[in-house]
């Protein structure tokens, strides 16, 4: 009984522990999505999207670009959709920029709005599960 007690004591402070850096590490990226944002936003990634803002969910862990895009890039998006979800895969996987975030399994979400009308073109998640598997 007392090797039980034991383990009890230990267990408790090291999980506390744990969500502490938990905690750290999420209020982090959070603070750091808005600094990224203010200091370079809006950002031109190529002709005809812009990167309008990086927001940081602590409460569901989810790391969401938001992008706007003209007429042409809008129509590109509504007819290849599965093909955009694979390249933003990929290129996730091969990021090293965000090694940290993916060591954390934090999901990735990828909005792109219509500059004209405002609504969602396409939207997709990337969750750990997907990028953090091995060839």
């Amino acid at each position: 009984m007392k090797l039980f007690s034991k383990s009890i004591h230990l267990f408790i402070p090291l999980s506390i522990l744990l969500l502490s850096c938990q905690s750290n590490f999420d209020k982090r990226l959070q603070k750091e999505a808005e600094e990224y944002t203010i200091s370079n936003c809006p950002q031109t990634v190529e002709e005809g999207t812009q990167l309008d803002s990086i927001t940081y969910n602590t409460n569901n862990r989810v790391y969401t670009l938001h992008y706007s895009v003209n007429a042409n890039n809008e129509q590109a998006l509504r007819q290849k959709g599965n093909m955009l979800h694979q390249l933003l895969l990929n290129n996730l996987r091969n990021d090293v920029n965000y090694k940290e975030v993916k060591d954390n399994s934090v999901t990735f979400c990828y909005i792109y709005r219509s500059k004209k009308s405002g609504c969602i073109v396409y939207k997709t998640e990337i969750k750990a599960t997907e990028y953090n598997v091995t060839h």
